[in-house]
């Protein structure tokens, strides 16, 4: 055990090959001070409290897994082929102290607490498990936010400097707030995004592409999707999938195209608005109800496949 109740200011850790191993790590008492790691190999810490690290020097070999009683913190980076970090409260501290990765292979977090994370590179998450706590992730650099697990927290914010799910969509499980930026430029800031089978209020969804040139959205669940806030992505598309599709009365959607996808009912319940007419691709299994709020052309319509009734207003 380093530092339990030492009051060292800090603990540099220097190796050829690893520092730890994931059956025997290093523990790393309260009072250690910053921890910093130097190691081309596996790097396994416990902390038996909170974890402060200053920097993992694993470059893009080590495999990083740290654990802690507490929360793990860094001033620096963590850099390994892999991370792996599993805190009983939270990873990093807030939207201006986050735990730094760098890394080209999966990244693994669980938190009983909030997790704020950046990376000035791409981030490939094999998942993120914050219970009902904020997830909040951000990278620069050009980086993009891909991931092959669930990212399940209570809120969701990403802000990409690429953008999110341009392997494939990234699935969230959440039923906060979720918060999607992309700042790529053109096809580079696209936002693909899955709530799996959870069902997603609009509402409960702001989607900003800022980067130059024209963007795509695409938002799926086998849930519901209810349209009960305004979903506008300007000149770039839209495009929703799920098991059904209503609106509220009031919100509308817009975009430079919009496709609506459902293996139930579109709009059965209340009708989906579309505030601008544009190219629009309806594909329902069920019966179809939309109601456009300006003058629709129908050579803009194209009907997929719907149930026995499609019914369009203006």
């Amino acid at each position: 055990k380093i530092g339990a109740g030492a009051g060292i200011t800090a603990v540099t850790l220097s190796s050829g090959a690893d520092v730890g191993s994931t059956a025997k790590r290093i523990e790393i008492g309260s009072g250690s001070g910053a921890v910093s790691v130097t190691a081309p190999g596996t790097v396994a810490l416990a902390g038996i409290a909170d974890l402060a690290l200053g920097s993992i020097s694993g470059g893009t070999t080590a495999t990083v897994d740290l654990i802690s009683g507490g929360s793990i913190t860094a001033s620096g980076t963590v850099a390994g082929a892999t991370v792996t970090l599993n805190a009983t409260t939270g990873i990093g501290t807030s939207a201006a102290s986050r735990l730094d990765i760098s890394s080209p292979g999966a990244v693994s977090l669980t938190a009983g607490g909030d997790v704020f994370v950046s990376s000035g590179g791409s981030l490939s998450f094999s998942g993120i498990s914050a219970g009902s706590n904020a997830i909040d992730v951000k990278t620069t650099g050009g980086g993009n936010i891909e991931a092959t697990g669930a990212l399940v927290g209570g809120t969701v914010t990403l802000e990409a400097d690429g953008g999110i799910g341009t392997l494939g969509a990234v699935q969230l499980t959440t039923s906060g707030a979720t918060a999607l930026t992309a700042h790529g430029a053109a096809a580079a800031g696209d936002i693909s995004v899955s709530f799996g089978s959870g069902d997603l209020s609009t509402s409960n969804l702001t989607v900003t592409m800022d980067g130059t040139g024209v963007h795509a959205l695409s938002v799926a669940t086998t849930g519901a999707i209810t349209v009960d806030g305004d979903l506008n992505t300007g000149t770039s598309s839209l495009a929703l999938s799920a098991a059904t599709i209503d609106g509220n009365g009031t919100a509308k959607l817009d975009g430079a195209s919009i496709s609506l996808t459902t293996t139930g009912a579109l709009g059965g319940t209340t009708a989906v608005d579309i505030g601008t007419a544009v190219a629009t691709t309806i594909d329902s299994v069920g019966d179809a109800h939309l109601i456009y709020h300006s003058a629709l052309i129908t050579r803009d319509l194209t009907v997929t496949a719907v149930g026995s009734v499609l019914t369009i207003e203006g």
